[in-house]
Parts: C-alpha cells; sequence; structure tokens
C-alpha cells in the first residue's frame, strides 16, 4: 500500500491565497494541517474527495463564508480545527454525521446561531465555540455526551 502523503503539515507558514485547489488529488491523506498560515477564501469544497481525512487543522488563517455542510461528509473525521478565522453563518448540522469527531474547534470567528442539536450525535470530547455570535441554549444532547471533557462558550 502506497503510504506517500498520508500526511501533510505546512502549519506555521506564511501561505497566503486559496488552500490549493489540487488538494483534492490526495485521496490517501489522512492529517491536514495549514494553521497558522494567511490562507484566504473559502474552505475548499474539495476537500470532501479526502474521504480518509482525520485531522483537519485550519486554525489561524484569513478564510471567509461558512462552515461547508460537504464537511459532514468526511466520516472518518476525528479533529476539525477552524477557529480563529473570519468566518461567518451558523454551524451547520451536518457536523453531527461525524460520529468518531472528538474534537471541534470553530471559536474566535464569527458564526450565529444556536449550537446545532445533532452534535450530540459525536463522540465530542472538547468544543470550542467562544468568541463567536451564537445565542439559544447549550442542546440536551451535549449533556449527554459520555466523553466530553471541556467545553468552552465563553463571549458569545
Amino acid at each position: 500500500m502506497n503510504h506517500f502523503n498520508r500526511t501533510t503539515v505546512l502549519q506555521n507558514n506564511s501561505f497566503h491565497g486559496k488552500v490549493p485547489s489540487e488538494i483534492d488529488f490526495l485521496f490517501s491523506l489522512r492529517v491536514l494541517f495549514l494553521s497558522n498560515n494567511s490562507f484566504q477564501g473559502t474552505v475548499p469544497t474539495n476537500l470532501t474527495h479526502c474521504s480518509e481525512l482525520r485531522e483537519l487543522n485550519l486554525v489561524d488563517n484569513k478564510l471567509e463564508d461558512k462552515i461547508l455542510e460537504e464537511l459532514g461528509s468526511l466520516s472518518k473525521l476525528r479533529a476539525l480545527g477552524l477557529a480563529n478565522n473570519n468566518l461567518t453563518g451558523r454551524i451547520t448540522a451536518s457536523l453531527g454525521n461525524l460520529s468518531s469527531l472528538s474534537l471541534l474547534s470553530v471559536g474566535d470567528n464569527n458564526l450565529e446561531g444556536s449550537i446545532p442539536q445533532e452534535l450530540g450525535r459525536t463522540t465530542i470530547e472538547r468544543i470550542q465555540l467562544g468568541i463567536n455570535r451564537l445565542t439559544s441554549t447549550i442542546p440536551s444532547s451535549l449533556y449527554n455526551l459520555s466523553n466530553m471533557r471541556d467545553i468552552k462558550l465563553g463571549a458569545n
């Protein structure tokens, strides 16, 4: 089996522009760290072609628009980091499809609305939603997550 390009770590650089669309050619990619760069534009939809992806870290960039509903199709995803960008809109309920998700970090954006009840279908241990514009109450489904260790909701 070819193990080439299972992990791509390009964090802490000065990369800018859009996240390259060619990333979807990395079908066996399991880990993608592009944090702490200056990537702009949207979270690319073609990331959903990386069906083996387990960790996606795009923290500390300048990404805009919304959290893609299509990310909910990455069934093996365990960690999703989108914090400290310029994301807007709602936290998509499709993230509840990620039954293996243990870390969701989307704090320090401009997200609004409520926390989706569907997140209770995951195995989240750590959820970071602070420094957004979220409203409403904490969904009851989150209280039933037996693995929950850390929940950060401050400054909403």
